[in-house]
């Protein structure tokens, strides 16, 4: 209930309106694109979080297997998107806010939710509701999640209503045309999955909360599936419905979804819409603000960030003194930028992030021990590379020849991979099917929408990285139990 709460909060009310700009009727098929991409990174998440329970995530699963300096890039990318999508989900929130009281009749002075700042558009009010829900949250996890849990059961009921009376103004001329020519054909419904790739990250918010699940190594696997799957299949008929009753992309993109049964003149369901996205959203910021301070914290035991960060409020065990420091920081980010310009950057992170992932699930197979590299570990960073650049020539239209060599090279490391002997993992544990094959097209689906990104948006990834890394080498390398243990090693060697 946890992933589903959040996922389909940011997917359904924040994100759809997003995506019809580029994708127009047929964002149902971006949906079901990025469906089918996360589908084979959950089977990854659900095997090393079986394996390798930890609230660290994506983190804590390169750093057990590439060592500390990729440990330290994937989860400073998982900070990245956990506190943007805060940010993210608080700016729709506030646009669903202010039109759920005009829906009643109550006006909001513009200074409170629109500020022009030189050319930034902030947001007062997004900044109140990171606010309240970092006090919320800091009252503990139970009553986080029953907050969570009450919202979600409502919102799904309020969704099946959705769909059904949308099939009712459904109208087969709204898909003319289907595909949008001026945003790139086939292209702008990739496009449209890039842009709501955001939709899909609830299954491994599920991951960051191990540590207090009561058997995590099939409760985790089961939640991130079913969260996957059901979301997946939501996302797709609701865009369809929607398509059905207005063209999407004409509307404003973060209310789009009440904006198109305003057109119909249907006001009860504009109501019910805009007070469904109201709570969804309200339980969809919780999850990122519950996962980021977590994150953190597995930061902060290795060593790698400020040792504030991993102290846990005995009462309610939440770390709350690393909350306060990421509420800060959402703030910030809320009062200033976009919708879009937010989920760009998170999209692109978490596509990347996820790569690395089933990078990691490949070399664990080669393994006998964890922490001990294999030597076939070569052969899966040449796919790696070998793949985004295959990505990029199919998105940027370069020349059949180059696309073919690219598509050819990384299909012979794909099948080399594939011949190499894999350790035995116990029937108890769950084990993802078809490995490598599966993680190798999740890596070049989560490539593909990645090429979709504009340069921009790439230029912001890597000045963030770049900015990581010279954390890492000013603060995390020195103070680090990995490298401390290893120097402390060397001194007991020289001094024999």
């Amino acid at each position: 209930m946890f992933g589903i709460g959040n996922t389909i909060g940011a997917g359904i009310f924040a994100l759809i309106g997003l995506g019809s700009k580029y994708a127009g009727p047929s964002l149902f098929l971006s949906f079901l694109f990025c469906g089918l991409v996360s589908s084979t990174t959950a089977l990854i998440y659900s095997e090393l979080s079986a394996k390798m329970p930890s609230s660290g995530s994506s983190y804590s699963y390169v750093y057990s297997t590439f060592g500390e300096l990729p440990g330290w890039i994937v989860g400073w990318n998982l900070n990245l998107r956990y506190g943007i999508t805060a940010g993210a989900l608080s700016r729709a929130w506030t646009s669903y806010f202010v039109g759920l009281l005009g829906a009643i009749g109550i006006t909001l002075p513009k200074v409170l939710y629109s500020i022009q700042i030189y050319k930034f558009d902030a947001s007062i009010m997004s900044v109140l509701f990171i606010i309240i829900c970092t006090i919320i949250m800091n009252m503990g996890a139970q009553s986080s999640n029953i907050f969570n849990y009450s919202i979600t059961v409502g919102k799904l009921v309020t969704i099946v209503l959705i769909v059904i009376v949308g099939l009712t103004y459904f109208d087969i001329n709204n898909f003319e045309p289907f595909i949008i020519e001026e945003s790139g054909g086939i292209l702008g419904t990739i496009q449209g999955g890039a842009l709501t790739f955001l939709a899909y990250l609830g299954f491994d918010f599920i991951t960051t909360l191990s540590q207090e699940a009561k058997n995590p190594k099939k409760d985790l696997p089961r939640s991130i599936l079913l969260t996957v799957g059901i979301c997946t299949f939501i996302y797709c008929i609701m865009s369809f419905s929607l398509a059905g009753v207005a063209r999407l992309d004409k509307l404003q993109a973060d209310t789009a979804i009440a904006l198109a049964f305003e057109i119909v003149g249907n006001k009860w369901m504009v109501f019910i819409i805009y007070f469904s996205a109201f709570f969804g959203l309200t339980a969809a910021t919780f999850a990122p603000l519950m996962s980021q301070p977590r994150i953190l914290k597995a930061y902060a035991d290795d060593g790698l960030f400020f040792k504030i960060f991993s102290k846990i409020n005995p009462k309610t065990q939440v770390p709350t003194e690393g909350s306060v420091y990421i509420c800060i920081f959402v703030c910030l980010v809320c009062f200033f930028f976009s919708l879009e310009e937010m989920s760009k950057t998170i999209s692109l992170s978490i596509l990347l992030s996820y790569s690395v992932t089933n990078a990691a699930c490949i070399a664990q197979r080669f393994r006998e021990e964890t922490t001990k590299v294999s030597k076939y570990e070569v052969y899966i960073w040449s796919f790696f590379v070998l793949a985004l650049a295959f990505s990029f020539s199919v998105s940027l239209s370069w020349s059949i020849y180059i696309t073919t060599s690219l598509g050819s090279l990384t299909l012979i490391l794909m099948i080399q991979l594939m011949l190499i002997p894999q350790i035995s993992i116990p029937k108890e544990t769950f084990r993802c099917p078809f490995v490598p094959t599966i993680p190798c097209i999740g890596m070049i689906g989560n490539f593909m929408l990645c090429c979709q990104m504009d340069y921009m948006t790439w230029v912001y990834y890597f000045i963030f990285n770049a900015i990581g890394i010279c954390f890492y080498v000013g603060y995390g390398y020195r103070n680090s139990k990995l490298n401390r243990s290893q120097i402390g090693q060397n001194s007991k060697s020289i001094n024999y």
